[in-house]
């Protein structure tokens, strides 16, 4: 398999970090580009990783120097190995696991790179498995790496 580009969906976690450090790795050691992607869930304001009131108007700018703020330093390592990075932050997505996986497609991935929390029970539920449903519905010849959390 030759992998030339890799998306890497993160959620501001240290599951996303750790798929995050994963994925610069083989990027440098390939030669190969990277996208990364946050999906904003259609009601941010619900959301645990934002802390933008409700009543703020320009919700998505708020969002978006949150995001770029948590990306920093990976943009950072990214720029010093001098591996070629997009980063983009997609609002008024439905499904999550079909944005990525449909994003992959559109941009000719390769390999997608996504972390795997250990959440449990309840919350499991709640959130929903992710890296398992991209797994079952990423479009081949597409492949991809789950990197848990050590």
């Amino acid at each position: 398999m030759v992998v030339k580009k890799i998306l890497v969906p993160f959620d501001i976690s240290e599951y996303s970090l750790d798929a995050s450090k994963e994925a610069i790795e083989l990027a440098e050691s390939l030669g190969a580009s990277m996208t990364f992607i946050h999906i904003v869930e259609p009601d941010p304001y619900m959301d645990k990783f934002y802390d933008v009131p409700q009543d703020e108007e320009d919700v998505e700018d708020e969002i978006t120097a949150k995001v770029k703020e948590w990306f920093s330093p990976v943009a950072e390592k990214i720029s010093s190995k001098k591996i070629n990075c997009i980063m983009e932050v997609l609002f008024d997505r439905v499904s999550t696991t079909e944005t990525i996986v449909d994003y992959a497609k559109d941009i000719g991935a390769d390999l997608i790179v996504i972390g795997h929390s250990s959440i449990h029970g309840f919350e499991r539920r709640l959130k929903g498995d992710v890296a398992k449903e991209v797994i079952e519905h990423a479009h081949p010849p597409c492949s991809i790496l789950v990197v848990k959390r050590s």
